[in-house]
């Protein structure tokens, strides 16, 4: 019964990220602005982000708010266990995460519902992932108008969104991406 429910639920978030990739939501980029190296950097209004408030998969809670407090940046990643392109981002990000990892609030969220703790956990294992993911949240995803599994924002310290970026970092894609907050 629980797989059908999480079929179901799969359907149901393909068909609105479907429904809404015509849309630009929140003010969350549409325009590619620079080509920096390899890095394809969208502008933004600088819109104020939304609130999120995720659970890891180690038990730690990760808020919008919380980061804002500490006064560091945050990069909120949207992936899922079973994309291909996004394991090419997961190779550069173990690599160059330790070095913006006291700089930077870091956290990949699953838009699977199908990932759960132990797939994540299992994933984490077989990849040597280091850095912070959280289970499937696909509601996530569609308040930030996330089109593909690979969508990548940058938000400064205040809150504001600076920048998206979809699709494969490499290793100085990603640098760029986090030099930027």
């Amino acid at each position: 019964m629980n797989k059908t429910i999480y079929w179901i639920t799969a359907v149901v978030v393909v068909g609105l990220l479907s429904f809404f990739s015509g849309m630009s939501v929140g003010g969350y980029g549409s325009n590619i602005a620079s080509i920096e190296g390899n890095l394809v950097k969208e502008t933004v209004d600088l819109a104020e982000a939304y609130e999120f408030s995720i659970e890891t998969i180690d038990g730690d809670t990760v808020s919008l708010t919380e980061n804002k407090n500490q006064g560091l940046p945050t990069v909120l990643y949207f992936m899922s266990s079973t994309c291909s392109t996004c394991a090419k981002n997961w190779a550069a990000l173990n690599d160059v995460y330790p070095d913006y990892k006291n700089k930077v609030n870091f956290v990949a969220v699953s838009v699977d519902p199908t990932d759960t703790v132990d797939v994540l956990k299992d994933l984490r294992e077989d990849r040597n992932i280091i850095f912070d993911m959280s289970p499937g949240n696909p509601q996530l995803a569609i308040k930030y108008g996330v089109k593909k599994q690979t969508a990548k924002f940058a938000i400064d310290e205040t809150g504001k969104v600076v920048s998206r970026h979809d699709g494969a970092l490499t290793d100085d894609g990603w640098r760029a991406f986090f030099e930027q907050l």
